[in-house]
């Protein structure tokens, strides 16, 4: 197999595909060594294994048994290849022989997926498995409302003909902005009931230092051992009808822009809000931040721009030459959010729409950090906003296998829609000692693993570490 073939089955492209075999010659490269990965890439034909990897046993290794393992068939054991050390197959590897090799000895598997089952929470009636959790993220729609009534019925129909082509048991909520931020309660059913936070606090600083998304989680009282959850995110079976009346009920923001400013906009509060409402209620659950914004920050923590017209919104020579007094704290105040989505698997999608600039500079970090989607457009009419927001609901039917035909297996769980997109992507490097990881290039964020003896001091993009976490793929 040439290196073509293998790059459309791995999704790996190498910068050279003959390594140095001295000093000298490594010296010499102009180009570095390097791995561009593309995750995912080739699923159809992908070995998979409903067990868990068998590693190595040396803590500061960890590799997994693959084809270029030695074994010794007789005692049943295996060398790791990276750091030579001799492994013990466990009980459940007694039948094999050169005749009944594991998937994972064969000289094909080079990618293979591990299916496995594992608990995890059940909030709001979800599902008790991880491959369900999967299946059933939830999505937390945070809309801006400041913008012209046409965009905004453009946000409200495009969202409403989604609810209504995913799957039943996804989790939906609501969280609306202007000048302020509403958080819907779509749980309660007697009227529309909603949590407002004022969004105009930059101006008072003792306020500004005491909202922090702990703050606004204690203000919520989110129980997510009970029913407390069930108040922000419901089932779309058992809240479509009343999801969509909200939205339809929701109108342009009330607080107009005065004369000669730009609308009030607390874009990053409402961000926050966001952000401690999934943390709360969904902690290391499957789920999403949809942002739709019409315009820049103007008010609250995490704005790039004054209200006043008189302001110009800050341009590239301005950051360059540290003109942009708003830019590093917005940019220290997204990233704070970024981290937080990543510790709890949480991905945070933008859809910018407007003809001005609208601070995607500060605010995209949210977006790389946590693998989410990035959508620029003009307005919210057009159809790449239309074509992009649905394309990111792209669903696919799990097939019916001929063995579960004539076997006792649930017939509902075949043939049901599946939302083809995953959570919790994490790109973990093992090499052998004489090889260093310099580091990852791309919308990663790192997860500051430093056990093993494999980092390089050479830090390229970000380092210091050996395994990142890439979010949603």
């Amino acid at each position: 197999m040439n290196f073509e073939e293998a790059e459309k089955i791995d999704g790996l492209r190498l910068s050279w595909n003959v390594w140095p075999t001295t000093r000298l010659e490594q010296v010499k490269m102009v180009i570095p060594l390097g791995v561009m990965y593309t995750p995912l890439m080739n699923q159809q034909e992908c070995f998979r294994c409903e067990y868990p990897a068998l590693q190595c046993r040396k803590d500061s290794c960890q590799a997994i048994l693959s084809p270029w393992s030695e074994v010794d068939w007789t005692n049943k054991l295996w060398v790791c290849p990276l750091c030579l050390t001799r492994n013990v197959f466990p009980p459940s590897y007694n039948h094999i022989s050169p005749q009944n090799m594991p998937s994972e000895l064969d000289q094909n598997a080079t990618t293979i997926e591990y299916e496995q089952a594992i608990p995890v929470g059940n909030p709001a009636g979800a599902q008790s498995t991880a491959t369900q959790a999967q299946q059933s993220p939830a999505f937390l729609f945070v809309i801006d409302t400041a913008i012209p009534e046409n965009e905004l019925e453009a946000i409200k129909a495009s969202i409403e003909q989604t609810l209504a082509t995913l799957p039943e048991d996804c989790l939906v909520g609501l969280i609306t902005f202007g000048k302020h931020v509403n958080v819907h309660e779509i749980g309660y059913t007697q009227c529309n009931k909603c949590i407002v936070f004022r969004g105009d606090i930059h101006n008072d600083e003792e306020k500004l230092k005491n909202f922090t998304v702990d703050r606004i989680k204690h203000l919520l009282e989110v129980q997510p051992m009970q029913t407390g959850i069930a108040r922000f995110f419901q089932p779309i079976a058992d809240v479509l009808s009343d999801f969509n009346e909200i939205l339809e009920g929701i109108t342009v923001d009330q607080w107009r822009a005065q004369r000669a400013c730009r609308p009030d906009k607390c874009t990053g509060v409402a961000c926050q809000v966001a952000v401690a409402l999934m943390e709360a209620c969904l902690p290391a659950y499957n789920g999403r931040i949809m942002l739709f914004s019409g315009g820049p920050p103007t008010v609250g923590p995490g704005r790039v721009v004054e209200s006043s017209l008189a302001k110009h919104l800050r341009g590239h020579r301005d950051i360059v030459k540290g003109k942009a007094p708003l830019y590093e704290p917005a940019c220290k105040f997204y990233n704070a959010l970024s981290n937080r989505c990543v510790s709890n698997s949480h991905v945070f999608d933008i859809f910018a729409c407007s003809l001005d600039q609208l601070g995607i500079a500060e605010q995209r970090i949210m977006c790389d950090n946590t693998g989410g989607c990035l959508v620029l457009s003009d307005t919210f009419t057009t159809s790449v906003f239309e074509e992009s927001f649905n394309g990111l609901f792209y669903s696919y039917e799990v097939p019916v296998e001929d063995e579960a035909k004539d076997g006792d297996a649930d017939e509902e769980a075949f043939g049901q829609t599946v939302l083809a997109m995953t959570f919790n992507g994490e790109i973990k490097i093992r090499c052998s000692r004489q090889i260093k990881v310099s580091g990852c290039m791309g919308a990663v964020s790192s997860m500051n693993e430093t056990s093993t003896t494999c980092i390089s001091s050479n830090e390229v993009g970000l380092g210091q570490t050996t395994k990142w976490s890439i979010g949603g793929l």
